[in-house]
Order: structure tokens, then sequence, then C-alpha cells
């Protein structure tokens, strides 16, 4: 069995028990807080998740230089690579996190506006976050550090207590008072003793020696190079998915927050599955360029987009079939009522969300992350002028539809820069012929199928597409080498 299938089992296993926690208690959560609690909750992940992502590309960058330390030196040097990457973050932790307390009145008028009845209990909730802010930062450089060695089985364990920590803080905190706070309190608690657990692991693993005054500057300097087009990227793609919400808040209340944003939120953790893989072929990649194993690469580059594009698309064409009675049966026929069409649009850009990491995290991986920024760069300006009229003039169906269009759009321009590096090394005409038109149109006669009277006939239509793509991807001896993988992990 190989070490990427392997690995991408583990992760694919750390990052999908934090569904059930959702699944489980988001009813309860319904009846223990109000709508518009529930709301706030639900921005108050976003900006948890953001925050994640600030460290200007140090975490994936610490796993480029660990992955590479451990393929030419055996390992050498990794002190001076971690403590140069934990200190760093703390330099940028400590200003954005002062920056984010100096500004919580705006961030709460933004949110809630001020003479809103949760105002207050929001500037508290943010105040808390600020303080989180380093702490997460510092968990993911030393997450990071693990992943460079591809030890994702104990990665994964910590990550599965962090996400369950994460979606099942509201229940947590209600019998402390249930505030916003303490909520916020809860998931800041556990992602100071992940950077416990993880710094034991570190110790025990890696042996880092302590770094030398005069190595952490040039170890520092070598991430910040790497990490720079990185960090751009890291900065626009949350604010891409998650600012759709904000403009709810803002135009439409807290209230249309909460239908839009629980579907929204459990629809993006679909893409564990991806994220699982990519996360996994990251450090695959980088040892692949060193060793100028460019087949190599190719090979999981394809197998990538195989596999993520056969399980996703066959995620979103059940999602845009059974939306309505899932949502009538988990969250009341109210939320069936108002948030069906919009997950239903969601769906599909989970499609196509999904595969775009492919070709971003081989760019990246490539040492050419400028290409992924500047696409970046270009979508940011372009959505934030196109969600808020739609979000006014049709509501959180309007903003499905941007959100959906701006991630077919994202994969497609990806997906063009990753074929100029791979040049004549890149994917084979039949899988990007299913992925680019034939997964995306056959999804789309679905979502028409479900409106339109004429249903039959655009539903045969999807049917044939769908037969067609999955034929397309997947070739017979693509089926027999995944069996294998699969019955080797079993009989492990």
């Amino acid at each position: 069995m190989t070490a990427v299938f392997r690995n991408s089992v583990w992760s694919l296993a750390g990052n999908i028990g934090p569904l059930f926690v959702v699944l489980i208690s988001m009813p309860l959560c319904l009846e223990l807080y109000s709508t518009e609690h529930i709301g706030l909750i639900v921005v108050i992940w976003a900006v948890l998740g953001y925050f994640g992502l600030l460290d200007l590309g140090l975490s994936r960058a610490v796993t480029f230089f660990v992955a590479t330390q451990t393929d030419r030196s055996g390992g050498r040097g990794y002190g001076q690579l971690i403590g140069s990457g934990v200190l760093l973050a703390i330099a940028i932790g400590i200003p954005l996190a002062a920056s984010l307390w100096l500004s919580c009145d705006y961030v709460v008028q933004l949110l809630v506006g001020r003479q809103h009845g949760l105002a207050s209990e929001m500037k508290v909730a943010v105040q808390v976050a600020a303080v989180s802010l380093p702490l997460i930062l510092v968990s993911t450089i030393l997450r990071g550090a693990l992943e460079g060695i591809s030890d994702f089985r104990y990665v994964s364990m910590v990550k599965l207590a962090l996400g369950s920590a994460l979606f099942g803080a509201p229940i947590i905190a209600y019998p402390l008072g249930g505030t916003l706070a303490l909520v916020t309190g809860v998931i800041a608690a556990a992602r100071l003793i992940a950077i416990v657990i993880y710094g034991i692991r570190i110790s025990k693993l890696m042996s880092p020696e302590l770094p030398e005054l005069r190595s952490i500057g040039a170890a520092s300097n070598q991430l910040i190079r790497y990490g720079g087009w990185l960090s751009v990227s890291y900065f626009i793609v949350p604010i891409l998915v998650y600012v759709d919400r904000f403009f709810i808040s803002n135009a439409l209340g807290p209230e249309e927050v909460a239908f839009y944003g629980i579907p929204h939120e459990i629809l993006l953790k679909s893409a564990v599955f991806p994220a699982s893989i990519v996360l996994v072929l990251f450090p695959a990649f980088v040892q692949g360029n060193l060793q100028s194993d460019r087949s190599g690469v190719r090979d999981q580059y394809q197998s990538a987009l195989a596999i993520i594009s056969s399980v996703m698309f066959v995620f979103s064409a059940l999602i845009i079939l059974s939306a309505s009675p899932i949502l009538s049966l988990w969250l009341g026929q109210e939320f069936a009522n108002r948030s069906t069409l919009a997950v239903q649009i969601i769906g599909i850009g989970c499609y196509a969300s999904a595969l775009m990491r492919v070709p971003l995290i081989h760019i990246q991986a490539s040492g050419q992350p400028q290409r992924a920024a500047f696409i970046h760069i270009l979508e940011l300006p372009i959505f934030v002028l196109i969600v808020l009229p739609l979000a006014v003039q049709y509501g959180i169906n309007g903003i499905a539809v941007a959100w959906a269009g701006r991630s077919l759009v994202d994969f497609w321009m990806l997906l063009g820069q990753s074929r100029l590096v791979l040049a004549h090394e890149f994917c084979e005409k039949r899988v990007l012929i299913a992925v680019v038109v034939i997964q995306p149109a056959a999804l789309a006669m679905l979502l028409m199928a479900e409106h339109l009277s004429n249903s039959i006939a655009i539903l045969s239509f999807a049917t044939v597409f769908a037969l067609a793509s999955l034929r397309l991807t997947a070739t017979p001896n693509d089926i027999s080498r995944l069996k294998k993988e699969i019955f080797a992990l079993f009989a492990s």
C-alpha cells in the first residue's frame, strides 16, 4: 500500500469526525439558542477559521522545508525551521490580535450594528477571539512541522479533537452561561491544549535542537520568501469563501445568516475529503519535484483529480436531489422552505471548490505560488462587487449563485496555470473533459430538473452525462488499482 493512500485515509478520518459533531449538536443548539445567536456563532466559526490562515503562509512553508530537509539531510535543521516558524507566528499574531481588540467596536457594528441587543455580547466574543489569535497561529506552525514528516496519523487525532471542540463549543458553554464569549473561550482553550500536544510529539519524533540566534534569521528569511506569495492566497481565499456571510448579516440581518450559514458550513465540510488528499499530496509533490520525478507527480495529480471528481460529483448530485427533505428532517420545515435552492446551488460550487485544491496545491508545491496568488487578487474585487447587489436583489439565493460561480471560475483558472507548470506531463484529455465540462453540465441539468416542468427529459440528459463522466475519469485499470489499495489498507 502506498504511503500517500494510507496517509490520505488517516487525514480523512481526522477531518470527517467533526462533521458528526455538527450533525448531532446543531439541532440541540437550535433548541438552546435563538436563531440570531446561532447566526453569530456561525460568524465566530468563520472568523476563527480565517485566523488559522493569517500566518503569511508560514505553516505551509514549514511543511515544505521540513519535507525538503527530510529528503536532503535526513532531518538536520528542524530546530531552526520550527523555532523560527513559532517566533514568526507570535510576531505576526500579537499585532493582529491587538488590532482586532482595538477595532472590536467597528467589527461589531459591521456584523450586527451598535444598537442590536447582542452587540455587547458580541464585543466580548471578538475580544476573546483576538486573544486566541496567536495561539491559533502557533498551533498551525507545529502541525505543519508534523505534516512535513508525514505524521498524519497523530495530526489527524489532534485535529479530530480540535474540530469536535469547535463545533461542540456551544453545547459545552451553555451550562456555564452560553454567552458568545464563552463559546469562543472554549475554542481558544482547545487550541492551547493542542499546542502542548503538538510540542510533545515534535520533541519525541523530531528531536529538534535549540536554534542558534544567528540561524534563526536565516531560517526566517527562508520561510518568509517562500511563504510571501502563499500568504496572498491564504489571506484572500478565506475572504472569498466567507465574506458572503458578512454581507448577509449587514444587508439582510443575522437571522438570514443562520438560514444560509448553517447549511453552507456543513457543505463546506464536504471539503474534508479533497482536503485530506491534497494535504498528503503536498509533501509528496515537493519530494517528487526535488527528485525530478515529473511523471510520478503527473500520475498522482491525475489520480487525485479522478478520485475527487467522482466522489464529489456523486455528493453534489445527492445534495441537489435531496436538499429539501434533508433540511426538513434535520433543521425543520422553515429551513427547508428558505434554504433549499441556495443549498442546491452551493452543492455545485462545492464540486468545483473541491477540485480546485489539486491544481492549487500542485502550483504551490512546484515553488510558483505567485501563479495562484495573481488569480485570487483578480477574483476578490470582482466577487465583492457582484455579491452585494445579488444579496439585496435575490437574498441568499443570489449569494449562493455568486459563490458557486466564483468557485467554478477559480477551478478553471487554477487548472490552466497548473497545466503550464506540468507542460507535456499534464493530465490526459479524458479526465479534463470530464471534470471541466461534462460533470458541471450534468449537475446544472439536475438542478434544472428539480425546478422546471420538463424534469424527466433533463434528468435523462444528466444521467447520460454522469455515466459518461465516470467512464472518462476512471478506466478499468484505475478501478483495479484502487481496489488493491483498499484491500491492502484493511489487511494492514
